[in-house]
């Protein structure tokens, strides 16, 4: 018998042809003999148009699918960015965990282009020794700016032909900006004051609270500095949520968005807390020269939908008004998963994803659903990325669904990357049907 490719939707020749995978994949990796064996590895197949891929029907998985791994493979597809060129090409991007992917032995972030709006993507570059990083295109490049894992902290990657090859980091002249312990995320990087404004995280206090019990900085540079040399960076000084905050209520942030707030040019950072409920986030300001993070103790919680997991805060010129999309929950599934490692349960329940607007970064109003699935332990639609495009919203998502191997692993681990066009975003609300179809009635009363 002829045995297809490793994952092939043939349920008769997937068994063998996975164990020669596996098998492969343990003798190839060699982890004794290269410690980031990773980099040796080829993983164009996650490529939706790779030969690996053609077997699979994607018609039924919401959206255009990018990236997919089943979940046989172990490698799960996470931290997507978006970014439109100048010449109207799209550029996404999204990195690799799981067991059969440990960061340790390496980490990647693959890039992909879009020529026709979205419609088709092609893989067409590879940066290793970087996740958690947002695409961002400034004065003619783009760049990766953000987690050096697991070689340093904090790294900024430069690409002059739209993504294709990328500059390699090797000191602090050639974007080695920060060599300790520091995680970042693929969410907005704010240019205001002349300068350009990144969220990152640091470890550090002596015994924390729980999970992401961490300092929260910010990175800072001249826009019109050179972003690869360490000596135009700046941090800001450290804060953390405060011991009997972090006892009481939420244990620890991340994932900050780094946003200006238009009426007074003040330059804040809006990050997820992981406490427990599902609809507050954090924020604090941050002095125009990158210098100085003032946590305010009395005030430094607002109400946002979602907010116990990665949200995207993206501002809008035509009606100056600030869009999010973040993991709403509906009513009917807040409690319900099964599956959470943690006992906050609203912090694994991904299966809506829904858009918020507000006027001034405080007060926010959910006020439509534009992804949702019923099966809530194993259907994710997460770690949102978004670009504006006339009066679209382009979104790429972190998106666990079924394929033909059935379920998701479960609603964390997602086996695909997909893009989404939310056509006039601005005039929907809850009674547009979202883009994976109408919500049963009973549990969407809107």
């Amino acid at each position: 018998m002829e045995l297809k490719n490793p994952f092939s939707p043939n349920i008769k020749t997937r068994g063998l042809a996975m164990a020669g995978f596996i098998l492969a994949f343990y003798i190839n990796a060699s982890y004794a003999e290269n410690e980031f064996s990773n980099y040796d590895r080829d993983v164009s197949w996650v490529a939706a148009n790779s030969p690996e891929n053609s077997e699979f029907d994607f018609s039924k998985v919401p959206g255009t699918v990018i990236a997919h791994s089943p979940k046989t493979s172990g490698i799960f597809l996470g931290s997507p960015s978006i970014c439109v060129l100048p010449d109207g090409t799209y550029i996404a991007s999204h990195d690799l965990f799981g067991r059969n992917w440990q960061e340790k032995h390496g980490s990647s972030t693959l890039i992909y282009e879009s020529k026709d709006k979205g419609q088709t993507w092609k893989q067409i570059g590879r940066a290793d020794g970087q996740e958690w990083v947002p695409l961002f295109y400034h004065k003619g490049a783009l760049y990766l700016i953000g987690a050096g894992v697991p070689h340093y902290g904090f790294v900024v990657k430069k690409s002059i032909d739209g993504g294709r090859t990328w500059s390699v980091p090797k000191d602090e002249k050639t974007g080695v900006i920060y060599k300790g312990k520091m995680q970042a995320n693929a969410n907005p990087i704010a240019v205001a004051n002349g300068r350009i404004y990144v969220s990152a995280e640091m470890p550090g206090h002596p015994k924390p609270k729980g999970w992401c019990h961490m300092y929260s900085v910010v990175m800072s540079a001249p826009e019109d500095s050179d972003l690869l040399d360490a000596r135009n960076w700046t941090m800001s000084s450290k804060v953390i949520i405060p011991d009997g905050m972090a006892n009481l209520a939420h244990t620890g942030w991340l994932e900050g968005n780094m946003v200006m707030r238009r009426s007074d040019g003040k330059i804040f950072n809006i990050l997820r807390t992981h406490g427990i409920t599902d609809e507050i986030a954090a924020f604090y300001q941050v002095s125009a020269d990158g210098k100085t993070a003032t946590l305010d103790e009395r005030d430094m919680f607002i109400r946002m939908p979602g907010a116990c997991k990665k949200f995207y805060i993206i501002y809008d010129d035509k009606t100056q008004t600030y869009y999010a999309a973040s993991n709403w929950t509906l009513e009917r599934d807040r409690g319900k998963v099964g599956n959470c490692p943690h006992p906050i349960k609203a912090e694994r329940t991904r299966n809506t994803m829904a858009l918020s607007r507000s006027k001034n970064l405080i007060d926010w109003e959910v006020y439509t659903v534009i992804l949702h699935g019923d099966d809530i332990d194993h259907t994710g639609f997460q770690y949102p990325s978004m670009a504006i495009d006339g009066d679209d919203l382009l979104l790429v998502s972190r998106t666990a669904y079924p394929d033909e191997e059935g379920v998701a692993d479960n609603q964390h681990n997602s086996n695909f990357i997909t893009f989404h066009r939310i056509k006039n975003f601005r005039d929907r609300t809850f009674k547009s049907a979202p883009l994976t179809g109408k919500i049963r009635p009973e549990v969407y009363p809107y």
